[in-house]
């Protein structure tokens, strides 16, 4: 409330040309001078935008925008310019992050470092990759420890897994373990993995 009423005043001694003394009205509502100036800047359009200082980065700005545009991340930029640049014309990740956000946010590709990059360069469908993660052993809130197996089955491509948990090794488990990979993964893909 007491920030409205500032804002009112000040646009009444605008509107009547008198003479602001932001020292006088920063005493009466308790607030800071520098309050005061940013509020009147504010309400007469006047704030003063940054300018930009002169640093080493400015000589990569062209790749940068391009990496940009490109869709990488602010980190993938970094260690592209790293191998590229000396240390002391970069300085640090956060330094280069702190002037990329501020100065290039206009070049940000929206959700375009969202798409999934794979590992695998397996076509869908070609690749499946199966192995046991032997013995596990879990302790439960009693004391009781419990020792199990855990299957794992991952696609190449998607890298979607299924999991089962056995108590045994033995060729049966690893059989009913395969047939139900398959099933739940609705086929068999073309070449599975050793």
């Amino acid at each position: 409330m007491e920030i409205n009423n500032l804002n009112i005043e000040l646009k009444r001694k605008i509107m009547s040309h008198r003479e602001i003394n932001k020292s006088a009205i920063a005493r009466k509502y308790g607030i800071d001078r520098h309050t005061v100036s940013r509020h009147l800047n504010k309400i007469e359009g006047t704030i003063k935008k940054r300018k930009r200082r002169d640093c080493k980065i400015i000589e990569y700005e062209n790749q940068i925008i391009d990496m940009l545009l490109d869709g990488c991340i602010i980190k993938s930029i970094y260690m592209f310019l790293l191998n590229r640049a000396a240390i002391e014309d970069l300085k640090t990740y956060s330094n280069l992050k702190q002037y990329v956000r501020r100065w290039y946010s206009e070049y940000f590709v929206e959700g375009k470092h969202l798409t999934p990059r794979y590992r695998y360069e397996t076509p869908p469908g070609e690749q499946l990759q199966f192995d046991w993660v032997i013995p596990l052993s879990l302790h439960l809130k009693d004391g009781t420890l419990l020792t199990f197996n855990l299957w794992n089955a991952t696609l190449g491509f998607s890298r979607k897994h299924f999991y089962k948990i056995t108590e045994t090794i033995a060729e049966k488990d690893v059989r009913n373990c395969l047939i139900e990979s398959i099933i739940y993964f609705g086929g068999v893909p073309s070449t599975p993995a050793k």
